[in-house]
């Protein structure tokens, strides 16, 4: 295990909370009922997915894994397309939300939840254990450092406690306490 991989996968968590919240929120309707709720999520997808999940990516890890082999030019195009289209979805919802078109925010909430777990998914079951594998330790402390110094340079330092937070109470003020328990 990786120190960087392994805190990827610590956002990829938060993520997915608060992506499975939209997703629900967007399939039953429930956007306009959560209006504030639907805007701090659309705040977090812009500073925690992509200026700090997708850019720790961009800068640091997949530089490294191209530059050791374990990530291809042809996977790299594909992840930084699939950020791309994140940050359009993002864009999208915020002018949705801007214009009370509530019913668009829905369509691209939805597209976005998709899309997010299923770039998680190719993410962590197919590139994070090629990059593992070609990373070595040296290399992975690096990248640690880099993550530590962009997280102080840009960031609280209590970015992921606040977060984690957050993600609960998004949770519980959207689908109430333990509704994906409760799924099970």
């Amino acid at each position: 295990m990786r120190v960087s991989i392994t805190l990827l996968q610590y956002d990829h968590g938060l993520i997915r909370q608060v992506v499975d919240v939209l997703g629900e929120a967007a399939k039953q309707r429930m956007v306009e009922k959560h209006l504030e709720e639907m805007k701090e999520i659309v705040g977090f997808m812009e500073k925690f997915i992509d200026g700090f999940h997708h850019t720790k990516e961009e800068r640091f890890v997949f530089p490294a894994a191209l530059r050791s082999g374990s990530l291809s030019n042809a996977d790299y195009d594909d992840l930084i397309a699939d950020h791309n289209e994140a940050r359009r979805l993002i864009a999208s919802m915020r002018s949705a939300l801007k214009a009370k078109d509530y019913a668009s925010f829905s369509i691209d909430g939805k597209k976005m939840a998709d899309h997010m777990l299923a770039h998680i998914r190719e993410e962590e079951n197919d590139i994070f254990p090629k990059i593992e594998e070609g990373l070595s330790t040296e290399e992975d402390m690096v990248i640690n450092r880099q993550f530590e110094t962009f997280l102080e340079e840009n960031f609280s330092e209590d970015l992921y406690p606040a977060t984690e937070t957050f993600a609960n109470w998004v949770q519980d003020n959207v689908l109430g306490p333990g509704y994906f328990e409760y799924l099970r």
